[in-house]
């Protein structure tokens, strides 16, 4: 388990918590007292319930047809990131 002190901790925050997240434990130093334990979250029950049962299609973000894009109405836009929207640029 890595010990890092605050000061580290404040300076390299982004990249200890990729590294709790990939399933190592931070301790969190005073001088040389610890204070706190990062460890990575596991919410119970859910773990990896769609293993296997899922599937996403290589088209799944396509362009929908015209006459089911008019069925959204002018919402539509905002999916398609033409709004401010923060996906991306839209689909011709």
């Amino acid at each position: 388990m890595k010990r890092v002190s605050l000061r580290q901790a404040k300076a390299q925050l982004s990249r200890l918590l990729k590294e709790v997240a990939l399933g190592e434990g931070v301790v969190l130093l005073r001088g040389a007292e610890p204070v706190a334990l990062w460890v990575p979250y596991r919410a119970k029950g859910r773990k990896r319930r769609f293993k296997g049962r899922l599937r996403i299609g290589e088209d799944f973000d396509a362009s929908l047809p015209p006459e089911m894009a008019q069925a959204f109405g002018p919402r539509l836009s905002l999916w398609r990131g033409t709004s401010g929207f923060p996906l991306g640029p839209a689909r011709p």
